[in-house]
């Protein structure tokens, strides 16, 4: 294979203008060395090792029909390989063959400090993190290159650039805890929600998004959110109540808000920051799989989690007598709901599954939990 990279000195495409744009921002890394290449001789080295591709260096081999950036699993691909340009660490350099990256960070503490202007964001994140793709969650401190503005500040680094590591390094946080019952019209669902999780409030937003925005400070060095519980009715892949209409983590990208300088500076960092790399999140709702799963993949780094029910969740109620109840005009004979079970559905008649629980350790040590690890 290195006989065919060295062959290929001197060919291949570069990538577009439009397409360096969206990408060097994401990754902190200059890509115009990057060659591609789509020809007969690359699709049969593809055949020849049954890949889609493969990457050597700043060489980016294709298979037939497979360089298709147009399309959805074309991206995929595209960035996919791009990654491994990073990681073999030649996007800058001349050379075709790879080489290991040399890491030239200085750090102490929660400061880093570059030791040569070839240093990246990318390699910094990656050095403490394990992934590249957490440096939108470094903060600069001083940066000395009069480039370094907007979306293209994390490829202009000069020796002696100071940044700010404490939102990759963060395993304590903040607590939020939110329902999304209406107080007003749902005040039993509220209660019943503040009772087995205490400081549980009503989305103060009514968009838990910007709920969870405003905890973190936008991922401030200082303030991710390390335990999070979100309770309300789940279906699919949202959740929703009387006070938010439908939460759906799946229409939100981890990369948003994109990352400039400006914000960055201040520390208002993307959606992939908002949460310490340990943080544990829970979601409470009759069968929040697959709303965690998204959930997971929008807003938790790898290290954290999320534990999702599997079942339907049903209010039940301990110790009022029915015909107490039935006075009060109250369906069901419950003036108001201490308990929890799952149940087949939550409708009152449902086969129950397990429980009832009348503590939130009783609740949490059932069977109809699952974990889902962060995504990013």
């Amino acid at each position: 294979m290195e006989a065919l990279v060295d062959s290929m000195t001197g060919s291949g495409q570069p990538l577009s203008r439009d397409i360096r744009g969206v990408v060097e921002p994401h990754f902190g890394h200059d890509f115009s060395q990057v060659r591609l290449h789509t020809g007969a001789r690359s699709a049969q080295a593809a055949r020849e090792i049954n890949a889609r591709a493969f990457t050597m260096g700043r060489h980016i081999v294709f298979g037939a029909g497979e360089y298709a950036p147009q399309t959805a699993r074309g991206k995929r691909l595209l960035v996919h390989e791009l990654t491994h340009v990073v990681q073999q660490g030649t996007a800058r350099d001349g050379s075709g063959r790879p080489t290991p990256m040399v890491q030239r960070w200085s750090v102490t503490g929660n400061t880093a400090v570059s030791d040569s202007d070839a240093d990246t964001l990318w390699g910094l994140s990656r050095s403490i993190t394990g992934s590249g793709r957490n440096w939108p969650c470094i903060r600069p401190v001083r940066m000395q290159s009069p480039a370094a503005t907007g979306s293209r500040y994390p490829l202009v680094i000069w020796r002696g650039d100071e940044f700010d590591v404490s939102n990759l390094t963060a395993t304590t946080g903040v607590t939020l805890r939110i329902h999304l019952f209406d107080p007003a019209s749902q005040w039993r669902d509220a209660a019943i929600a503040s009772r087995f999780y205490p400081g549980a409030v009503s989305s103060p937003s009514g968009d838990p998004d910007i709920d969870i925005e405003s905890a973190a400070s936008n991922g401030s060095t200082s303030t991710p959110i390390q335990d999070f519980l979100i309770f309300g009715h789940a279906g699919g892949n949202s959740m929703w109540g009387g006070a938010v209409a439908s939460f759906t983590p799946s229409t939100l990208l981890p990369e948003e808000p994109a990352p400039t300088f400006e914000q960055a500076e201040i520390g208002l960092f993307p959606r992939r920051c908002w949460f310490t790399r340990n943080a544990t999140a829970r979601s409470v709702g009759c069968n929040s799989n697959a709303f965690g799963s998204d959930f997971a993949a929008t807003y938790l780094r790898r290290g954290a989690s999320i534990i999702t029910t599997t079942a339907s969740v049903r209010p039940r109620c301990q110790g009022l007598p029915l015909s107490f109840g039935t006075l009060l005009g109250i369906p069901g004979g419950c003036a108001w709901y201490n308990g929890l079970d799952f149940a087949t559905s939550p409708a009152i008649g449902a086969t129950t599954l397990e429980g009832p629980f009348w503590s939130v350790a009783d609740f949490h040590a059932g069977t109809h939990w699952a974990t889902i690890t962060g995504r990013l």
